[in-house]
């Protein structure tokens, strides 16, 4: 559905170890990648499994903060 919102870049970038990718190296890898500037905000939802437990969360951040 976000595919639709104006402005808006979906990244899925999908973790298959215990330790995820933590938000630092993603945002690294998207401006890496030239799809991210120093000057762009993120939203950044992630999702976590541990054992019978679901943890969402959810992360606004400038990239600069971030670099």
């Amino acid at each position: 559905m976000m595919n639709m919102a104006y402005g808006v870049y979906p990244e899925l970038m999908d973790s298959h170890d215990d330790k995820g990718i933590k938000i630092e190296q993603a945002i690294k890898h998207l401006i890496n990648a030239n799809k991210l500037s120093h000057e762009d905000t993120v939203i950044v939802l992630s999702d976590t499994h541990r054992n019978e437990y679901h943890a969402p969360s959810l992360h606004i951040m400038k990239v600069a903060d971030y670099c």
